[in-house]
């Protein structure tokens, strides 16, 4: 059941720009400002709310997104609903920033959940390198939304905050994942893309 719903969610975000767009045109601003805000805070990560040091800045966040999807309904502005990822990735970042500060690092609580063994300095070190590479993905994606929100057609912006973003999220995440299996050498036997990578760096 797990695995359908994540194959739902992943056709849904592939989906996303033809279905803003055709929510846009066909039910108006709010029917489509309703399913970004849904789509973006549905597609955050759930262990941020798992660290409890970053339980006050969480919340702050939700507050502020919150508060700017309110304003988005009240006052129903193209632009307000076009920047609405900028606002949640800008604030995913400074969660990403506030837990370098405070540890663990997201990366690390989330690393800690998917091993049963403690995880040792340099791989402590290693995760909050991670941690500063997402936030700065963050950012930068930020910025580039907002450009094309101000400068660009809504298809384009839809196209961006839908497919590419989240294909060049995918990537981010593939290639971290890759690196790190060269660099530590942690397999999982189990799996067919571990014995693989293994067979492969092992050459």
């Amino acid at each position: 059941m797990r695995s359908v719903a994540r194959i739902a969610g992943f056709a849904l975000t592939l989906l996303s720009p033809f279905i803003i767009l055709s929510l846009y045109s066909i039910y108006g601003y709010h029917a489509a400002f309703a399913f970004v805000a849904a789509l973006m805070i549905a597609n955050k990560p759930a262990f941020l709310v798992k660290n409890r040091s970053l339980l006050t800045p969480v919340t702050a966040q939700a507050g502020v997104v919150g508060g700017y999807v309110a304003i988005g309904f009240i006052w129903p502005h193209p632009l307000v609903f076009k920047l609405l990822p900028v606002v949640i990735n800008l604030g995913l970042m400074a969660l990403f920033v506030q837990s370098l500060k405070k540890p663990p690092s997201i990366i690390e609580a989330f690393a800690a959940q998917m091993t049963s063994k403690p995880l040792d300095g340099e791989a402590i070190a290693y995760c909050r390198s991670v941690t500063w590479v997402w936030a700065g993905f963050l950012f930068f994606d930020a910025i580039l939304v907002c450009y094309v929100a101000i400068y660009r057609e809504i298809w384009e912006w839809a196209f961006l905050t839908g497919f590419i973003n989240y294909l060049l999220m995918g990537g981010l995440f593939a290639g971290e994942y890759v690196y790190r299996k060269r660099r530590f050498g942690d397999y999982d036997e189990r799996l067919i893309h571990d014995r693989a990578l293994k067979r492969f760096f092992k050459q």
